[in-house]
Formats: C-alpha cells, sequence, structure tokens
C-alpha cells in the first residue's frame, strides 16, 4: 500500500470515499482521478486506487498527478479478486464513520462540473443508492434508469432521460455507483460469487428487498462503453454476464416462473447464438462461451443464495430507522 494523506486530524462528518478499479489501463485511471479532484471541489473525500492487473501499474498514475488535496491511496491485488472483491478490499481498508459515503466509480468515467457528485451525496443522506445518467462519449444516453420486467424479469436499460430532477431505478450500474458506507457494510458489499457483471444488479436488488430505495439524479457523466455493439463481445464478457445475469434471476424470484426462465434462455441462449452467427469472427468460441455460461448459471443458482442473512436483516432496519429518525430530527 502506498498513497499521501493531506486531511487533519479532526476526522469531518459525512466524508466521501471512492473506489477505483484499475486493470491495465492506467492513463484512464490518471485521467479519472484528476476529473474528480475537480468535481469533488469543496467536498471532504478521499480516494481508494486498488490495481488489480498481474503487473502492478500503481505507480503511473502517481507520477502522472500533481499533488491532490485529498487523500489518495493505492493498493495493489496480483491475485485480481474481480470488480466486486476489489471494491470491498478497498472498502475494509479504511474506517468509516457513521455518516460516510461510498462511492464506485469505474476508471473510465469522466465527470465535467462538479454538480453531479454533490447531488448524489444529497440523494445518499436518506439512506438510498445513488447514481446518475450516465452517456457515452458520442454524448448518446447510455443509462438514464436501469427497471425490471416485472413480466419477464430482463433488464430494461431505459436511455430516455426523465424530466424531474430524479428517478426511481430498480438498480444502477456499478460503473457509478454511489451508497452510504454504513449500509454498504451492513450488506456484506457486493456479493463476491460475482467476478465481474451484475454485481450491482444483486447489491441493489438485496437492498431493495430491505426497503432501501435506488434513484438515479439528472446530472450526467461519460462512460467510455466497451463490449456490446453488433455482436462484438468478449468472450468472458457473453460467459460471466450470462452466468451471472441467470443467477440473479432465479437468486431474486425477477419475473414471473416459468415465462422469465424460457425468455431468458430464447433471448440470451437462441437469439444471441443467431446475433454472433452473423457478426462474431470466432463465432463458434462465442457461442460456446455463451452456452457455458447459461448452463454454469443454472447449476450455481441451484445452490446460491443472497449473502443476506437474518441477523443482517435485523441490523440493518435498526440502521435504517435510525437514520430516518435522524432526518426527521434535521428537517424540524
Amino acid at each position: 500500500m502506498s498513497g499521501r494523506t493531506c486531511t487533519s486530524n479532526n476526522r469531518p462528518d459525512n466524508v466521501l470515499t471512492i473506489s477505483i478499479i484499475n486493470y491495465r489501463n492506467w492513463r484512464a485511471t490518471a485521467q479519472c482521478i484528476a476529473d474528480i479532484v475537480l468535481a469533488c471541489e469543496g467536498l471532504e473525500y478521499r480516494i481508494l486506487v486498488r490495481d488489480n492487473s498481474e503487473i502492478s501499474e500503481t505507480d503511473q498514475p502517481q507520477n502522472r498527478l500533481p499533488q491532490a488535496p485529498c487523500e489518495m491511496l493505492h493498493f495493489e491485488s496480483p491475485d485480481n479478486p474481480g470488480f466486486g472483491g476489489g471494491h470491498n478490499r478497498n472498502f475494509h481498508a479504511v474506517k468509516h464513520g457513521a455518516d460516510d459515503v461510498f462511492l464506485v466509480l469505474n476508471n473510465d468515467i469522466r465527470i465535467r462540473g462538479n454538480g453531479v457528485i454533490k447531488t448524489m451525496m444529497q440523494a445518499c443522506a436518506r439512506n438510498r443508492i445513488a447514481s446518475c445518467v450516465i452517456e457515452t462519449a458520442t454524448g448518446e444516453v447510455w443509462l438514464a434508469c436501469g427497471m425490471i420486467n416485472r413480466f419477464t424479469g430482463d433488464l430494461i436499460a431505459e436511455r430516455k432521460v426523465f424530466a424531474d430532477s430524479f428517478r426511481f431505478a430498480d438498480f444502477v450500474s456499478g460503473c457509478c455507483l454511489m451508497i452510504p458506507s454504513a449500509l454498504y457494510g451492513l450488506l456484506g458489499g457486493f456479493d463476491e460469487c460475482f467476478f465481474m457483471y451484475t454485481e450491482d444488479l444483486d447489491l441493489c436488488l438485496r437492498a431493495r428487498e430491505l426497503g432501501v430505495e435506488t434513484l438515479v439524479v439528472k446530472q450526467r457523466i461519460i462512460h467510455q462503453v466497451g463490449s456490446g455493439e453488433k455482436g462484438r463481445y468478449s468472450d468472458l464478457y457473453l460467459y460471466q454476464n450470462t452466468k451471472n445475469r441467470f443467477i440473479c434471476l432465479r437468486r431474486h424470484r425477477m419475473g414471473i416462473y416459468p415465462i422469465n426462465i424460457v425468455y431468458f434462455v430464447v433471448k440470451y441462449g437462441v437469439a444471441r447464438s443467431v446475433q454472433l452467427a452473423v457478426h462474431s469472427p470466432t463465432r463458434l468460441r462465442q457461442i460456446g462461451a455463451t452456452w457455458r455460461g447459461l448452463w454454469d448459471g443454472f447449476q450455481t443458482s441451484k445452490n446460491t443464495q443472497s449473502i443476506g442473512k437474518s441477523e443482517l436483516n435485523l441490523a440493518l432496519r435498526k440502521h435504517l430507522r435510525h437514520g430516518e429518525a435522524g432526518s426527521s430530527s434535521q428537517e424540524r
């Protein structure tokens, strides 16, 4: 671990902890940190960067950046615990106050202006999970609001920006997910059975089962979107995304059984295989990765269950009641 500390000994309340995972892309990480410094002006915050690369790149962004006006810590995980595992390690690497906020942020996120972070922090003050509208580099809306079809259980990435200042959602993307630190800890963080993809969906749904709301504010950030256009997926995406979405479908009883299962197999097994057959240069290998993901998701989902326990549920409900009482007294 390495880092530099610029905060005082008298630790303020409501500190924002920003968690970033680097994997073979230190230039994007350095640019993201530079954007954060500008976007968080006037806030008490710290940045935790964990490098999941086999060969460490942590010295690269440190050498490229000027002295940041915040606490910045760098960690190395050459064993690559995955997206959720990396953020969980970051979370447990530092102490959190009762009113602190934890922001999970992709290193390929670009932030313009300083309003979005502050608005999300205000949304989290009532024990909510918050995100914002996410655009591509070309200005197209990539995700305005994440919803779940109540009939099929399929995920709906709404791209029409809403008129109000915020909108409630079923889930938000882990590329920009803000949550009260106490809530993240009580939920146990991301479930590390998901190496990558859908750990954000699982976290939001576990929180929703306990009465926690998820919302999206109208401000925007930019996300350098990767796989997915016209069948150009990576093998890892096809396997992990298919497997993990199927696990979530069964774990959280998304949709109506057995319609949800049939729909998933047809759309993400059969239809995607046709798409790959037309567009993928390695069609046989990628079709195989898709069906392996579907099969492994089925096998895993027979035994997997949410990491939430009855004791955790009780502790979280007490925490939420305490937070609501605090908010009410402040309002008065």
